[in-house]
């Protein structure tokens, strides 16, 4: 747009603000043209430690978070590895990378270093060069370090440019130009036929020792001594020396916490490449690796065996979601449990473990129900509206009672009272202790939900029974549909505090990340707005964090940091190892294991993007079979509609009948 308008006069004055108040550009001019004439030399001067104002504007980013105990250890680790090491040991008082370092990374580089990484092994002519590089190397680890097919051929090694010596107990492969250097430094006599020069520059035993710390990772003074045969002290005494040259770098680099020493080329080469893996790691995760993470937190991806407990723990895990009662016991629940029982709940529910709770209909004779264990009560909240005056009257009539239908009986009729009873429920004033009720009002002996009455096929004539009517409810008994005893809802209302933590609780439990559409589908009055401020003051205080975590979803998203550690462990598919094939030198091979589809209803609490529970649903809802997360398949309407493909979808009717896992 301002390219259009190049003289308003609120672009020119920002152009003016920029290049004259903010940027001394005229002195750049002025600056540009001496060194144009030869009045100003430059001069580049490269110096072992940055200025104090470099070195402040390196710390100050790091700086900012590497005291942030709260955020993911990937964030952590990429901070403080991108720090200068002499920066961070000036600011902890030592230099202290165990936590940082990648342990594969540490094991990959030193397998670099040493010749032993697959791509990296030589062959039997290059064994002189690799002794030079290495220096003395032990007969008994020569075949990690030359290529498998001639390993074979190690049964000597010597050569005119190598021979065989005894160094710290143990016979080395050597090569004949550090021979001058092992009788200079250890004392080792020249072999015969070999001539050995005086050793050049540094002395001989400090030469030996740089060139271990430059072919080794982190290492201590212990493991100088072992390698050469020399005592601690001795080594302690040069490895002090190289430090205070600034040829060796000082600190704690492994787990075994001990002080070691590190080459500054190799720690460099350890920091990039650990600070590569740690900024790999903070990419946001796929949308994929998202569904995985889902469902395994969700049990839908390997369900467990049906019991009460299980049945409590996946009650927990859904975090009073309220959703239709006629998909709770044929999609929900049987998603996350391996042969589903309704007894398990019912056992619960007697026992008092779990609680049910009514929040509205999604549609005719289908309640909206949340199975909520009786400790976690705060996370459903209060109904959207307050009862009206008739829900709270017959609350304190039944109240008053002993909790059956039979006791609230007055003037109106047995099928008048159920309705009234069950719009109470709807409303939160009233409730079901037992899931008859409940499964009664879905599908009943004479209809189900979501399902109108149908005439009967039969035309014939038919002599009236009395006890027909009775049987099915529609006398003077009990309805199925209010069977059992019911009680007066009295919840006790938290906090405004108290009720926004357990909001956020919830999402935590059935999202894992927070997004705005896991919120919009949550149906919270407000919206993501109200929901957005809430969040934000959790981030403010250290209880949550905000960033990119899933790719696609929006820069909005909240989680804690061991949600966002578990949630990276999914971000790849997991792979399996297959063993190399017989008459063949290739290794194991990894490859991405196949993924098993899942089938699960769409308005089950798992998937991120499920509609609104409040919406009016059909009876048998959309199934989304999702192999590996990626939605492939839909099943729409009744039994008589037939199933429908997405575009690209496997057929489930080809050769693999099971492809497809009913949840």
């Amino acid at each position: 747009m301002a390219r259009h308008h190049p003289r308003f006069p609120i672009i020119i004055e920002t152009v003016r603000e920029v290049t004259q108040d903010a940027y001394d550009l005229p002195g750049l001019v002025e600056l540009m043209r001496g060194l144009r004439s030869g009045a100003v030399r430059l001069i580049e001067v490269v110096t072992e430690q940055p200025s104090p104002f470099a070195a402040t504007l390196l710390f100050r980013y790091p700086g900012a978070f590497i005291y942030d105990g709260d955020a993911p250890l990937a964030e952590r680790r990429a901070a403080l590895l991108s720090m200068d090491p002499e920066l961070l040991a000036a600011a902890l008082g030592t230099l202290d990378l165990r936590e940082v370092l990648d342990p594969e990374v540490l094991a990959e580089v030193v397998a670099d270093l040493q010749h032993t990484a697959s791509n990296r092994r030589v062959r039997i002519d290059d064994l002189p060069a690799l002794a030079r590089e290495l220096g003395p190397i032990p007969l008994a680890e020569l075949p990690d370090r030359v290529v498998p097919e001639e390993s074979a051929a190690l049964s000597d090694p010597r050569g005119a440019d190598t021979t065989v010596l005894q160094l710290a107990g143990r016979p080395h492969l050597v090569a004949a130009t550090d021979l001058g250097l092992l009788r200079d430094a250890l004392g080792i006599p020249v072999p015969a036929g070999f001539s050995a020069p005086p050793t050049e520059g540094r002395d001989a035993l400090t030469q030996l020792i740089a060139r271990f710390a430059r072919t080794h990772g982190p290492f201590t003074a212990q493991e100088v001594a072992d390698a050469f045969g020399l005592g601690v002290a001795t080594v302690g005494l040069v490895l002090e020396r190289e430090r205070v040259a600034k040829r060796l770098v000082e600190g704690r680099f492994t787990p075994a916490g001990e002080a070691e020493f590190v080459d500054p080329t190799v720690l460099r080469r350890l920091r990039i490449r650990s600070l590569a893996k740690a900024r790999s790691e903070v990419e946001p995760v796929p949308q994929a690796g998202f569904a995985r993470f889902l469902a395994a937190s969700h049990h839908v991806d390997d369900p467990p065996r049906s019991s009460a407990d299980e049945v409590l723990l996946a009650l927990q895990r859904l975090a009073g979601a309220a959703l239709p009662a006629s998909a709770w016991e044929t999609h929900v629940l049987p998603a996350r449990l391996r042969g589903y029982e309704r007894a398990h709940l019912d056992e619960l529910l007697a026992e008092g473990e779990v609680v049910i709770r009514v929040r509205g209909s999604a549609g005719p004779n289908d309640p909206l129900v949340a199975l909520v264990p009786a400790d976690d009560l705060d996370l459903l909240g209060p109904p959207d509206a307050a009862p009206s005056a008739e829900a709270v009257a017959l609350a304190e009539r039944l109240a008053l009672s002993d909790g059956t239908f039979a006791s609230l009986q007055g003037s109106e009729s047995a099928a008048e009272l159920a309705d009234q009873l069950w719009r109470a429920a709807e409303e939160g004033a009233v409730a079901p202790s037992s899931m008859a009720p409940v499964r009664a009002r879905v599908g009943g002996a004479s209809r189900g939900a979501h399902r109108a009455r149908r005439p009967s096929p039969r035309r014939r004539a038919r002599l009236p029974r009395p006890s027909r009517a009775l049987l099915s409810g529609q006398g003077s008994l009990t309805p199925f549909q209010v069977s059992g005893r019911w009680y007066r809802v009295r919840d006790p209302l938290p906090s405004p505090a108290d009720a926004a933590l357990a909001l956020a609780s919830s999402w935590l439990e059935r999202f894992g990340v927070i997004t705005r559409g896991g919120v919009t589908a949550d149906g919270t009055p407000g919206g993501f707005s109200t929901a957005y401020r809430l969040l934000a003051t959790l981030e403010d205080s250290g209880k949550m964090l905000r960033g990119y975590l899933v790719d696609g979803l929006g820069g909005a998203q909240f989680s804690t940091p061991e949600i966002i550690e578990q949630l990276r462990r999914h971000s790849v598919p997991e792979r399996a190892t297959r063993a190399c094939e017989p008459g063949t030198t290739k290794g194991p091979r990894s490859f991405p294991t196949s993924p098993t589809p899942i089938l699960l209803a769409a308005l089950d609490p798992h998937p991120p993007g499920r509609p609104r529970p409040r919406q009016p649903v059909r009876l048998n809802p959309p199934l989304a079979a999702a192999p590996d997360g990626a939605p492939v398949a839909r099943r729409r309407g009744p039994r008589r509609a037939g199933r429908r493909r997405m575009p690209g979808a496997p057929d489930p009717r080809g050769p693999d009948p099971h492809a497809l896992r009913r949840g």
